[in-house]
This record gives structure tokens, C-alpha cells and sequence, in this order.
């Protein structure tokens, strides 16, 4: 077992980030804090460091476009990719064709393809993928994105899930400080936990740590290390205010043996691990 419960180490220090800020500059925040999985943070805000201060959440639509004769979704859902979607609420006559290929540059630079989008205009879509769509498509879309008049609807897809996440959170960062879509004055502090143990690169064809090798395992996640490492999660925790991290930790290996397995599922060598 661990030797001190995490519940118990996050809100020891809530209390003191709490006092630090009401110290330095007068604000008092509330506790306890939200927390929030890091599967959780990624498939609502595409991000490990979360901005809460204001909606504009990522919508998975791999169901609701399946079908769907657009060769870009579908050459990513045929690879087993993602397709997502942010709503950009009430603001599609803000943005004119060219500040959307703006918006497209932006998503590239996170080594996103493209931008798909569409305007919604009594009640449809419109936009140059809207032909690719039937009558039925276009409406579960639309439904599923939350859409109504005058709502921007913005598309990302790609064969890799962080791409499709890094791009999208890029966006939602800027439309939200571009829109004044929040009081910077507001402190929007969280917690993200349950990190991956591992992450694997496709380059080097092996997993990596996500955090660092010495990162102790859920209790529940025991096993994974050996069986299943793509699914075992870390006991470590981030603390984040405003789309930033502020600092992070976690409960650390201290038997001998588990640390070899998970240095064994990092593929490194005994040389490497005496170094």
C-alpha cells in the first residue's frame, strides 16, 4: 500500500495554495478544489492543464459522422482515428473566411491537416463540407454539437488522438482569450489525476514514462505494468490554475522488484537503469 493516501496529500495542499493566495494577494479561493481524471480533462478540454473559466468543450463525433462521405473523417475513422468538434456559440458572423484560415494555421502548427467548420443558419449547416453531409447527417450533427443560429462549428480529425486534442485545445485557448469568453480576474483551479503510467511513441516503437520512471501505479493497476502498461495509470497529480501548471507530484515506487517491472516496460537496459 502507499504510504500516505492521496486524498489526503491534495487537500493538505489546498489548504496551503489557498492560504499562499489569500497571503499575496488578498483572494480567497474555494475548497475543495475540483478534480478532474486526466481522461477526463482530454476528452472534454484536449488538455492535461485544462482551462476551466469558461464552456466551449470538445465533442466527440466518431459516432455521428460514420457514415459520413467526407474523405477526411473518413480516411481517419478507417485508420482508427478521432474526429472532434468544438461550437464556437454565437459567433459564426464574427468570423469571416479569412480569419478562419487564420484559425486553420493556428490548428496546424499542433500538426493538425486542416480545419474543417461549418456555420449554422436557420437551423443547417453551412460551409464546404456541408455537401458532403445528407439532410439526417447534418441535423444528428448539428444536435450533437449543441448547435443553434450563429454558432461556429470547427472540426478537427486525425488518425492520432493528441493531434486531434492538442489542435483543438490551441483553438479553444485562443477563441476564449479572442472572445473575452472569461473574467481574467477568475481563479479556475483543479486538479487532474489518474495520469497514464506510460505513453508510447510510434517513432521508437516503445513506451515511455509520461511523468518519471519512479511514478508508483495505482494499487488497482498493479498488474498493468506487466499486462497491459497502454492502460496502467499513475498515482500522480497535477494542480492547475487558468490553463496553466502550477506544480505536480506523485506517490513513488519504493519496492525493488516493482521497479524493475516498470523499468522492464520502459525497455531499458541494466546499464541503462545502473546509470
Amino acid at each position: 500500500m502507499s504510504f500516505v493516501d492521496q486524498d489526503y496529500i491534495l487537500n493538505l495542499m489546498e489548504g496551503l495554495v489557498s492560504g499562499l493566495f489569500e497571503k499575496t494577494i488578498g483572494e480567497k479561493v474555494q475548497t475543495p478544489f475540483l478534480r478532474m481524471t486526466w481522461d477526463e480533462a482530454m476528452e472534454r478540454y484536449g488538455s492535461d492543464k485544462p482551462d476551466i473559466r469558461f464552456d466551449m468543450k470538445l465533442v466527440n463525433l466518431n459516432e455521428v459522422v460514420k457514415d459520413v462521405d467526407f474523405m477526411v473523417f473518413k480516411s481517419a475513422l478507417e485508420n482508427k482515428g478521432y474526429v472532434k468538434g468544438i461550437n464556437v456559440k454565437n459567433h459564426a458572423s464574427d468570423y469571416s473566411r479569412k480569419k478562419i484560415d487564420q484559425l486553420t494555421e493556428l490548428a496546424k502548427t499542433y500538426k493538425a491537416k486542416g480545419l474543417a467548420w461549418l456555420k449554422v443558419n436557420n437551423g443547417v449547416g453551412e460551409g464546404p463540407i456541408a455537401k458532403f453531409f445528407s439532410e439526417e447527417q447534418m441535423q444528428r450533427l448539428i444536435e450533437a454539437m449543441n448547435g443553434e443560429d450563429n454558432d461556429l462549428l470547427l472540426f478537427v480529425s486525425d488518425t492520432k488522438y493528441m493531434v486531434v486534442c492538442d489542435a483543438l485545445a490551441a483553438l479553444r485557448n485562443h477563441l476564449g482569450k479572442e472572445l473575452n469568453l472569461y473574467d481574467p480576474k477568475e481563479l479556475g483551479l483543479l486538479w487532474v489525476v489518474d495520469f497514464p503510467m506510460f505513453e508510447y511513441d510510434d517513432e521508437t516503437q516503445r513506451y515511455y514514462a509520461m511523468h518519471h520512471p519512479f511514478t508508483r501505479p495505482k494499487e488497482s493497476d498493479l498488474d498493468k505494468i506487466d499486462t497491459d502498461p497502454a492502460n496502467c495509470l499513475a498515482d500522480a497529480y497535477d494542480i492547475v490554475l487558468n490553463g496553466f501548471e502550477l506544480g505536480g507530484g506523485s506517490q513513488r515506487i519504493y519496492e525493488q522488484d516493482l521497479q524493475q517491472r516498470a523499468f522492464k516496460a520502459l525497455s531499458l537496459t541494466d546499464e541503462q537503469v545502473r546509470n
